[in-house]
């Protein structure tokens, strides 16, 4: 009988993961192809381009990248966990099929970490839950649009395995409040804390709320509490031990010694402040007694004189709370920009319940309801402990997702709890109508309502693998075309560039960079393989670079020339505005300028790349990559007062673009212009140097733009017959 329960449930188990992987299988026509892969999302690339490093060193990780910040470089602020274990997975994979393999590999792996979640979410549910319940919250899980996001395959991000860190973290600790203490399930429920906490170290957050549920539960429980703080105490020595080597003697510039938004000496105090009150409690409430009123108190008081004498013993220690309090409240500048960092009931700058209904469904809507009442009917059960951990748990990651939608991730698995348990508590009641099976399609039919909005972030996968098993071409959206004109901009960069490299594995860093809005960094990096001036790390690798950028495209042309060779950028790249975002900027910003329809006296800026947009694809962005060049003096002789016009037609990649320079000969007769543009550039013919009587070509040659020489233009004191 044993054995066949144990079949039941490890086949549950595996038809849960299967279900869950074949949803966030869908993007795989859009992901795959001959080349490798196309990643979703910026930070794929950046994780990628670490794991590439991590191929050609292993064991090796990287832990300070030339190519970020340059000219100065900068530290990844991501822990190294993460990719250096999916080093280890795609390693077979590169020494077999080499770079696109090993992008195949990484691809798959948000997915297995995503559908991994079903299932382990089933088995802590059935700690606390019925099995019906159980099953039901990890099929919404699998469904749930914030999770299956940052799990669908090629989003290739450690938000992924956050999840599964999250469930690992909850189920350890349903494991050690759910039956009498043991060391086993106290090494359990740190190990999996310490793990979180050097994969992301957002997840204190999660620590923090699995660990008061532990605590609460040691107060109420007058018999076996003591023994729980004192196996608490332990398991905190364990993930010291953890931690630790990766933690202490790290040095942060932008951060103190003590951040917790970074591994830091932060996260060993902490598990060593943990330690000292869980013992401080356990010795406490011996001396009370198993009956004794105030434990509550002791807890507090404990708490208290840990961190009080902590504070006042440790230099900097005080400006941690301060600093996760700016990243989590989104009060520094960047974060405030960043989209996951933005308020999940935020849209397009007003408050909207769009993406939440899009992300957590109808049911987040019912959440404050359906948690009040799980908690209402624990209150005298006797597994309240693990229920109120539950509610805890599903209630902190809700006001986390409010703050920052990226906490949707994990929300969605205590969201998926709580409404199993309310769904099916609504179910048996039904028994109490006058018609069960009117009653229970209505609640079938509203829970698949509730349900629907979520789905509309599966329907454009989901026409393109039905495209993909038709044989049929897939019709990208103009996000996804966008995305891919920007890699193939970096693509011809890194073919261009007049160096060689072909490879970010540990190539020497070139003696140049590439200039570009912030938010194109990681994908340029990746797939140019040059370094940047700044990129989607923003002002967390380097203040300095991150201001500059943003005075750059703001500045004149003759100002952002000087900025361009202070930062060693010789390649400048730019994105196509939208109307409203033209408008707002203005004509005489430099990023309007290098992004308008035409281009109009640039000086120190050679064209030499650009992206097209498809035929009815107005929304598809188009990318232009510039050359920081001196510009050649384009010196002649005209009438004085007579407007001089310069023009030229650019064969810029994968399209052409006039180029038109203007000016005005003065009282002596002469016409200046500095073009950026050189014969060799020109789709046909070159340079036509015009006047209102008269018009006339000139060769300017490539030495003359890169060295800034003067180019004697033509004579346009008579005009030329046709």
């Amino acid at each position: 009988m044993a054995a066949a329960k144990r079949s039941r449930t490890w086949a549950v188990a595996l038809g849960l993961f299967g279900f869950a992987f074949a949803i966030r299988l869908l993007p795989a026509p859009t992901v795959f192809h001959a080349a490798g892969a196309h990643f979703t999302g910026n930070d794929a690339y950046y994780h990628m381009r670490r794991v590439l490093y991590g191929l050609a060193h292993f064991p090796d990780w990287l832990d300070f990248d030339p190519y970020l910040n340059f000219p100065d470089g900068a530290r990844p602020i991501w822990t190294p966990v993460f990719d250096w274990l999916s080093t280890l997975f795609v390693l077979p994979l590169d020494a077999a099929g080499g770079t696109a393999a090993a992008e195949w590999g990484a691809a798959l792996i948000p997915a297995l970490l995503g559908a991994a979640c079903a299932p382990l979410l089933y088995r802590a549910a059935r700690r606390v839950f019925e099995e019906t319940i159980a099953r039901l919250a990890a099929v919404l899980a699998a469904l749930l649009g914030a999770h299956v996001w940052y799990s669908q395959v090629g989003f290739f991000d450690h938000h992924a395995a956050v999840a599964l860190a999250a469930v690992v973290m909850l189920g350890a600790a349903l494991r050690f409040v759910s039956a009498p203490p043991t060391l086993g399930a106290s090494l359990g429920v740190s190990l999996s804390q310490a793990f979180a906490l050097l994969l992301w170290p957002g997840m204190l957050l999660h620590l923090a709320l699995t660990e008061l549920g532990i605590v609460l539960a040691a107060v109420r429980d007058r018999e076996a509490g003591g023994e729980a703080m004192r196996l608490r105490s332990i398991g905190h020595l364990l993930a010291l031990l953890l931690v630790a080597p990766l933690c202490l003697g790290q040095s942060w510039p932008q951060w103190g010694d003590y951040s917790p938004t970074v591994l830091t000496r932060f996260q060993p105090w902490l598990f060593s402040a943990l330690a000292a009150h869980a013992a401080g409690c356990a010795v406490s409430w011996r001396s009370l007694g198993r009956g004794a009123p105030g434990r509550s108190g002791v807890v507090a008081g404990v708490a208290l004189a840990a961190v009080g004498a902590s504070l006042a013993t440790i230099p900097g220690l005080a400006d941690a709370a301060g600093e996760a309090w700016r990243w989590l409240g989104k009060r520094e500048p960047f974060q405030a920009s960043v989209s996951e960092s933005t308020s999940i009931l935020r849209y397009q700058g007003s408050l909207s319940l769009y993406l939440l209904l899009r992300n957590l469904s109808g049911l987040a809507l019912l959440f404050p309801i359906s948690l009040v009442a799980l908690w209402w009917s624990s209150r005298e059960r006797p597994d309240r402990a693990a229920r109120e951990l539950v509610v805890l748990w599903a209630a902190g990651l809700i006001l986390a997702t409010l703050l920052q939608r990226r906490f949707g991730n994990s929300a969605a698995l205590g969201l998926a709890l709580v409404s199993a348990w309310a769904l099916h508590a609504v179910w048996l009641r039904t028994d109490r109508s006058g018609s069960v099976v009117a009653a229970r399609a209505a609640l079938v039919v509203a829970s698949v309502a509730c349900l629907i909005p979520t789905f509309e972030q599966r329907l454009a996968p989901a026409r393109h693998f039905a495209s993909w098993l038709h044989g049929a071409p897939i019709e990208l959206d103009a996000y996804y075309i966008s995305k891919r004109s920007l890699l193939d901009a970096g693509r011809w960069l890194r073919n261009n560039a007049g160096l060689g490299n072909d490879s970010l594995a540990g190539a020497p860093t070139p003696d140049l960079s590439v200039m570009a809005p912030w938010q194109l960094g990681h994908r340029l990096l990746y797939s140019s393989g040059l370094p940047m001036v700044a990129g989607n790390f923003g002002d967390d690798v380097g203040e300095a670079n991150f201001t500059l950028q943003r005075r750059y495209f703001a500045s004149a042309e003759s100002d952002g020339a000087v900025l361009l060779d202070s930062v060693g950028a010789r390649f400048v790249v730019v994105e196509s505005l939208t109307r409203v975002a033209a408008e707002l900027l203005g004509d005489p910003t430099l990023i309007r300028r290098l992004t308008d329809r035409s281009l109009h006296d640039l000086h120190f800026h050679r064209l030499r790349y650009s992206t097209s947009r498809p035929q009815g694809t107005s929304n598809v962005r188009a990318y232009r990559v510039f050359e920081r060049v001196a510009g050649a003096k384009i010196v002649g002789r005209a009438d004085p007062g007579t407007p001089v016009l310069a023009q030229i037609l650019v064969a810029a990649g994968e399209r052409a673009l006039r180029i038109d320079h203007s000016t005005t000969a003065d009282e002596q007769g002469w016409y200046r212009l500095r073009v950026a543009q050189a014969g060799e550039d020109a789709a046909s013919g070159g340079w036509r140097i015009r006047s209102p009587r008269t018009q006339r070509p000139l060769s300017v040659p490539l030495e003359a733009v890169l060295e800034g020489s003067r180019v004697d233009g033509p004579d346009l004191g008579s005009p030329l017959a046709d």
